[in-house]
Order: structure tokens, then sequence, then C-alpha cells
């Protein structure tokens, strides 16, 4: 699960990748919501990316938690 949390009133948003550099995410946080929150199930084993991208001349400071379980074979 993703939260991202912001002081004031900037609108702030997340994007979930697999990969580094790609422009296809697989989970997104993009409401006018404070804090954005979702989820992914993954589905594969490796690295993943967050992205958080502020718009309307965003300025302040953001807390960004992450939190899963990983699954062994």
């Amino acid at each position: 699960s993703v939260k991202l949390s912001t002081s004031g009133s900037a609108d702030l948003d997340w994007y979930l990748y697999h990969e580094a550099n790609t422009s296809t995410y697989l989970a997104r946080g993009y409401t006018a919501n404070n804090p954005e929150q979702g989820s992914y199930n993954a589905t594969q084993v490796g690295t993943y990316y967050v992205r958080v991208v502020g718009y309307s001349g965003a300025t302040g400071s953001y807390t960004l938690n992450i939190s899963g379980a990983g699954v062994s074979p």
C-alpha cells in the first residue's frame, strides 16, 4: 500500500512503476485528496519505484509511506 500526505494545500500525486525508466505505471494516487492512498498486488519479484509529482506551484513537504509483505517461493 502507498500513502502520500502533504502539508498545506499542495496537489501531489504518486505513481508506482516496476522499471525506473518507463512511462507505464502500475498504480497511482491522483485525486485531490490528502492523503493520496492506494494499493497494488505485485505479480513480479523485483524493485519497484514510486514517483511523486506536484501540480499548481506545489510547495512544502510531504510524507510517503509504503508498506507490503514479501512472499518467498
